[in-house]
């Protein structure tokens, strides 16, 4: 089996997102390292506003670049697709995008709190660094991995424990989303991933 590693691929245009406001710090934490269900302590009024250095870039995408946190923000458009394709495993968090003037633009996106961790990267064929503040954490990769053999049978999407900023994706979900019409979603096969 094939895994790929989801990742933002945001067109010409497209806008770029600050961190996540109104939130508790802890909560963003524990969403950046999937630490589990924040549903009943997620606040209403949860916000990402359009990075102030780039002006000229509004164009809202299925997946928009969250760079601070590299928290998966998402369309209902892109959720209700993988709704579709029988995806359980995720927390869908509303959010709203503000624009450059603090208008609201945009209250149908969400961020996807994907709920599974799994021990799989194989740490004898990877190549990569300890994050060396957070002993815990891989701080990057030169070669991704995976041990499939450590993949439950029948897990679609799911983060790397050590490395949870990255959502992984099976063949059939990635084929399934490549066929779909929705933007700025690149899915990279786990061998080709460096970062």
């Amino acid at each position: 089996m094939s895994f790929y590693v989801w990742e933002p691929a945001p067109s010409r245009g497209a806008c770029s997102l600050t961190g996540l406001q109104n939130v508790e710090r802890q909560l963003v934490i524990d969403l950046m390292r999937g630490y589990g269900s924040v549903q009943g302590r997620f606040p209403a009024g949860a916000e990402f506003h359009m990075d102030p250095q780039l002006k000229k870039n509004v164009k809202l995408e299925d997946h928009l670049v969250n760079n601070p946190q590299g928290l998966p923000v998402i369309s209902a458009k892109f959720r209700d697709f993988l709704i579709q394709q029988d995806i359980t495993n995720v927390e869908w968090l509303p959010v709203t995008i503000v624009d450059h003037q603090g208008k609201a633009v945009a209250k149908e996106y969400v961020i996807a709190n994907v709920l599974e961790v799994v021990d799989c990267v194989d740490q004898d064929a990877s190549d990569f660094t300890w994050n060396k503040l957070e002993a815990d954490l891989i701080a990057g990769f030169v070669e991704l991995v995976i041990d499939e053999s450590r993949v439950p049978a029948g897990l679609r999407m799911f983060r790397m424990k050590y490395f949870p900023n990255k959502i992984i994706v099976d063949e059939a979900l990635r084929d399934a989303i490549e066929g779909a019409d929705l933007s700025a979603c690149e899915l990279q096969p786990v061998e080709e991933f460096t970062g």
